[in-house]
């Protein structure tokens, strides 16, 4: 290496060296396999779950702060939502004259998880109609997520038939039909004050947005 000229008319530098070294594909091949077993250690791992039962005690609101760096989130109307079928529903529901409120559920219930652990769950909204009805709602793009089975068989348990959660099909049949252009065209034209966390997702959805506006 001393002697290859790469650094002009002289021997190759330290600096060179280097950055010539990092550069091959089995260096980056072995710095992968590296970081993955140091980072899948029993010590590294026990670490890290300490750190987030920490966080997690001294921040009530740190899961959700993380989930949210992970989907299309932020604010609107000034209430929390996670997810763009949150934002549309929650459009829906002041829209919809048989619904009197909907706010954020506040509180959680416990259940098992599938490694037989107690476990909070933290459903997302309590909607109130004009007939004096109240439901807690579940909104879920999808209904395969982790622990959704006993998460739901809880709910259940502790509120019947007041217990409700809305996927893709059952949103699609309320007319929130999010990946239908004219649908999100109309949705902003509304006027309603959103306020959009910045991440990865969110900017994503925002580029669309603005490319179907033009």
């Amino acid at each position: 290496m001393r002697n290859r000229k790469i650094c002009g008319t002289r021997p190759i530098c330290v600096k060179c060296a280097l950055k010539f070294a990092v550069n091959t594909e089995e260096w980056r091949d072995n710095n992968s396999k590296a970081q993955l077993i140091a980072q899948n250690r029993p010590e590294v791992l026990e670490k890290q779950r300490k750190a987030q039962l920490k966080l997690m005690k001294d921040d009530p609101f740190y899961a959700e702060k993380r989930a949210s760096k992970s989907y299309i989130s932020g604010k609107i109307e000034g209430i929390k939502f996670d997810s763009s079928w949150e934002m549309f529903y929650m459009s829906y529901c002041w829209e919809n004259p048989d619904i009197v409120s909907i706010e954020r559920y506040v509180g959680y219930i416990e259940y098992i998880n599938d490694k037989s652990k107690k476990s909070k769950y933290y459903p997302d909204f309590l909607v109130t109609f004009k007939n004096g009805i109240k439901k807690i709602v579940e909104i879920k793009g999808s209904k395969k997520y982790h622990n959704f089975h006993e998460k739901f068989n809880a709910a259940k348990r502790k509120w019947g038939a007041s217990y409700v959660v809305y996927g893709k099909k059952e949103l699609y049949k309320l007319g929130i039909k999010f990946r239908q252009k004219q649908y999100c065209l109309d949705f902003f034209k509304k006027g309603y004050e959103i306020e959009f966390n910045n991440n990865p997702k969110t900017r994503k959805f925002k580029e669309q947005i603005k490319k179907w506006q033009k």
